[in-house]
């Protein structure tokens, strides 16, 4: 039997009776109980002993995308906007390694209430997983679909993120080091996926 190292490290912290929780220091609006309200800016304090970053397993109930946000690791810092202390509107999430102190993920994605909702863009950054960035699109906090930089199908998911996200769009078009245009950075094989059931968009 064959076991998935990240499916089963995921099981064994949702199992857990206490959970470890990440510090941080936070600069930005409140509201009136001094809970994250309007734009700020988290940046989280590194503890060597956290080895998964439970706040953001919590923000959804579909256990693919748990072990999907697990793999991205543990966030540095967190530019977000918040809505009585949850995340709510565009955020720009810096992830590292559980054994690494430095970022090497951005995440660009949108929150309502707390969960993600819509397209997000998963970005490598440093070393070598810069070559390869990830689309996505959560719908509820599951993920319903998604589209790499080097996928030979790539050119007609961009046409309809155009359409429906013009952010996330942007960032794909000119702020990434291996843009999802280059046409030498195709695979002859096509690894996007789509739920077609639940991916609506035209």
């Amino acid at each position: 039997m064959v076991v998935d190292p990240e499916r089963n490290a995921v099981f064994k912290i949702l199992k857990k009776k206490n959970k470890d929780i990440l510090g941080f220091k936070y600069d930005g609006d409140i509201d009136k109980v001094g809970l994250p309200h309007g734009k700020g800016k988290k940046k989280f304090i590194y503890n060597e002993k956290i080895t998964y970053d439970w706040e953001m397993l919590k923000s959804t109930n579909d256990f693919n995308t748990q072990v999907f946000l697990y793999g991205l690791g543990i966030r540095v810092d967190e530019t977000a906007n918040y809505k009585n202390g949850l995340r709510h509107g565009e955020a720009t999430l810096a992830f590292r390694p559980d054994d690494h102190h430095e970022e090497n993920t951005l995440f660009h994605c949108t929150f309502a209430d707390g969960v993600i909702n819509g397209y997000a863009l998963q970005q490598g950054i440093y070393d070598t997983n810069f070559r390869e960035h990830l689309v996505l699109y959560f719908l509820n906090g599951e993920i319903v679909h998604h589209f790499w930089c080097n996928d030979k199908s790539r050119d007609r998911h961009l046409k309809k993120l155009k359409k429906h996200d013009s952010r996330i769009y942007n960032i794909t078009s000119t702020d990434l080091e291996v843009w999802f245009t280059d046409e030498d950075n195709i695979f002859p094989h096509d690894r996007s996926w789509t739920n077609y059931k639940k991916f609506k968009l035209k």
